[in-house]
Formats: structure tokens, C-alpha cells, sequence
């Protein structure tokens, strides 16, 4: 089973990252539905999960709100990726961190998953959580080419 991060993991965000004045990030503008829709698939995501999800389950998992589901959906549908078994979404309101929304999900897809688990994130913390759950976890985006030229030796 393959369980990736949005942001940052498949979707290339930089032109949505921007801190404010006083060195916070600025969510607000970070999650514009029409910045969001310019995001682009890092290069060999694509293919790599096109190709993975023939046989394998592919769970989405990001800290963005309930209520990006929809654009989430179509911004997956217009980059060409095929569509995940699930996608798991922090409620609305929510305001843990992304990790500790990632950790709970992550904590209920393995207490019932039948195979194995490898994990596609950018974000650092989630190394030691992974660990603890015994998973593997895949960096992105450095991944996709590494994976790329791995499946197109099967």
C-alpha cells in the first residue's frame, strides 16, 4: 500500500509558500483555491504512481481542509494522476499541526492494513513517526526519479 502527501510530496507548491513579515507561514494565502490549481506534478510523479497503482492501493493523506476536497479532486483528474482508493483530509476548523493530523490518520490505516506500508512525504518529522509504526518512508520529491528509473527496470 502507497500512502502519499499532497503538497509538497506530488504537488511542486513553491509559488504558494510565502512567510509573513514577522517570519509565520501564511496559511491563508498558502491554501487559495486558484494558487493551489497552479500547482504542477513534480517530475516522474506521474508516471511513477500511474505505474504503482495498478497494483497497489494509493491512499492520499494531507493537512489541507475537508473543504478543498473538491479542488483537491480536480487539480488530481486535470494533472493526469490516477485517483486515490481514499483520500483522507483534516477536518475543517482543525487546527493541529499537519504531522500530528498525518500521525493519527497513519495510526488507523495500519492498525487495519493487510501489507505493506511505504509512505510518500517532504516533511522531515514524519521520519521518527514512521519509524515508530514500523513503515517506510519515501523523501519527495527527490523520490519520484529514484522510483522512476526502479520500476522501469521490472
Amino acid at each position: 500500500m502507497l500512502i502519499c502527501n499532497i503538497d509538497g510530496t506530488i504537488a511542486d507548491n513553491a509559488h504558494r509558500r510565502r512567510l509573513l513579515a514577522d517570519g509565520t507561514f501564511d496559511w491563508d494565502y498558502f491554501l487559495r483555491p486558484d494558487l493551489i490549481s497552479q500547482d504542477r506534478v513534480f517530475p516522474y510523479a506521474r508516471e511513477v504512481l500511474t505505474r504503482l497503482t495498478v497494483r497497489h492501493p494509493m491512499i492520499l493523506l494531507s493537512g489541507r481542509e475537508e473543504r478543498f476536497r473538491s479542488i483537491s479532486r480536480a487539480w488530481l483528474a486535470e494533472q493526469g494522476l490516477p485517483a486515490p482508493t481514499k483520500l483522507y483530509l483534516r477536518p475543517d476548523g482543525d487546527r493541529r499541526t499537519s504531522t500530528e493530523f498525518k500521525t493519527e490518520i497513519l495510526s488507523r490505516i495500519i492498525e487495519h492494513a493487510h501489507e505493506a506500508v511505504s509512505f510518500v512525504d517532504d516533511n522531515a518529522e514524519m521520519e521518527s513517526i514512521c519509524a515508530r509504526f514500523g513503515i517506510q518512508i519515501l523523501r519527495a520529491p527527490q523520490i519520484w526519479e529514484e522510483l522512476f528509473r526502479y520500476i522501469h527496470l521490472l
